[in-house]
């Protein structure tokens, strides 16, 4: 099971939350799409998520919509540019940070959800 999955169509932010949240010791899984990140969730697990909201394939508030409906408590962060943050429906999010996030908020915010994290309340087969 991975600590966190990260989904965004930015490859220079997938890196860095790859290499950021790494170095605090997490095992970190990155994907440029929900399409592509969602087998991983449903076969290996995650115990947070951390997801873009504007993306070409489908945009993070449908998957966050229906991550929710599967898995009910896990933590669903999202990472979005602070216009969006004001109209965002924050229902089927946990967390919503604006980019660019400062990475000490980043990393405080994923080490509380991963602190608190149970076997229920995770994406696990």
């Amino acid at each position: 099971m991975h600590d966190v999955i990260a989904v965004d169509d930015s490859f220079e932010v997938r890196e860095l939350l790859k290499v950021a949240l790494g170095m605090q010791g997490f095992d970190v899984a990155v994907f440029p799409s929900p399409i592509q990140a969602l087998p991983e969730i449903e076969t290996t697990g995650t115990r947070v998520l951390i997801t873009d909201i504007n993306m070409p394939e489908m945009n993070g508030v449908k998957f966050a919509h229906d991550l929710r409906e599967k898995y009910p408590n896990l933590p669903i962060i999202a990472l979005t540019a602070s216009l969006e943050l004001r109209s965002l429906d924050r229902h089927d999010f946990t967390a919503a940070l604006s980019k660019p996030c400062p990475l000490p908020e980043l990393i405080r915010v994923v080490s509380g959800y991963i602190a608190q994290a149970s076997p229920a309340a995770v994406a696990q087969v």
